[in-house]
């Protein structure tokens, strides 16, 4: 009798009303969300709207559409990178695999540890055996780990120096040992891969390990192209950064700048966030440590990461929203 209930229950979940009606109310409270959370930050948005008016009167804004077009470079490579992830469960298309990792953003806005980007992308999959690329989804997040590590011990170098007045030697000794650090990691990922496997098994459990098993059936030279990708638009958010603080007539020496980006990028790494707006005060905290020592204009540094955040996450969760209500959510 219990099972009947269970059944018909997940009949009527899975009709084409429920679900539609579903998807569109999830929709709906991520816009609520976003506009929500948007009037809180009410007093950073009339300041990066005074600093954009303050370019368009000088005929700087223009200059906004270069990062603004790295935006759809930068995602169409984090397509490409999902397709070759996903290639083990399913072949998928250029254009299915944006709508999964444009669907992941959408949901990770509203969700903590960036879960949604998981479930975005899994939904997307029509394989039986999607659960499976919750390990394809691991494995390019650990890439991007290793990646935003190895360019962040240049700004944790920096950071170490400063606050701990280390010598040239010394400074130089660290970061030889972070960059040999990950350069272990990254070769143990290329090769070690079995092992890590046999040895999460023994730690969770064979009934968590079967989800990520399929890192396994990776050749080492498709993760290096993976990692590849993943440098490729790690330096691509980079530049982005350094040319949104130019237009800004932002005034430090290139390698500093490029220091503190690398920072707030090992910060927002590094420290949990409960969604992307929380997300959001990651980078600023981590903006205004870091370039708080040196005799420039906070408020510019804010408003340049802010700008960053609206241009690679918001914009994309937005076209991301039309993507979540094509869903084909089946009972698969």
């Amino acid at each position: 009798m219990q099972f009947s209930y269970i059944d018909t229950f997940k009949k009527f979940l899975f009709q084409k009303t429920t679900v539609n009606a579903l998807k569109w109310l999830m929709v709906a409270f991520i816009l609520w969300y976003i506009v929500w959370k948007l009037n809180e930050e009410r007093q950073l948005g009339l300041r990066i709207y005074d600093e954009l008016a303050f370019l368009a009167r000088r005929q700087n804004v223009f200059w906004l559409l270069i990062p603004t077009g790295m935006v759809f470079l930068n995602w169409s490579l984090e397509a490409v990178k999902w397709q070759m992830l996903a290639q083990k469960i399913e072949k998928l298309s250029f254009r299915n695999a944006l709508a999964g990792v444009l669907v992941g953003q959408s949901l990770a806005f509203i969700t903590p540890q960036s879960l949604g980007d998981y479930a975005g992308r899994i939904w997307n999959i029509k394989n039986r055996q999607r659960a499976e690329a919750i390990g394809a989804v691991l494995l390019g997040r650990w890439a991007q780990s290793m990646i935003t590590g190895m360019f962040g011990s240049l700004g944790l170098m920096f950071v170490l120096s400063r606050e701990l007045a280390l010598s040239k030697s010394a400074v130089i000794a660290i970061g030889a040992s972070l960059l040999l650090f990950w350069g272990i990691l990254v070769l143990a990922l290329l090769n070690k891969r079995p092992g890590f496997i046999l040895l999460l098994e023994k730690i969770l459990g064979t009934k968590w390990v079967k989800y990520i098993e399929i890192i396994k059936a990776y050749h080492s030279a498709e993760i290096l192209r993976i990692m590849i990708i993943t440098c490729v638009r790690y330096l691509i958010f980079s530049l982005q950064f350094f040319i949104i603080l130019k237009i800004f007539d932002f005034e430090l020496h290139p390698l500093i700048s490029m220091a503190g980006i690398t920072w707030m990028f090992l910060m927002k790494s590094v420290l949990p966030a409960i969604n992307i707006f929380t997300d959001l005060g990651v980078r600023e905290m981590a903006v205004v440590y870091f370039f708080g020592y040196y005799q420039v204009d906070i408020a510019i540094i804010i408003v340049a990461s802010v700008l960053l955040w609206i241009l690679n996450i918001l914009l994309p969760t937005f076209i991301g929203l039309f993507y979540v209500y094509r869903l084909k959510i089946t009972n698969d």
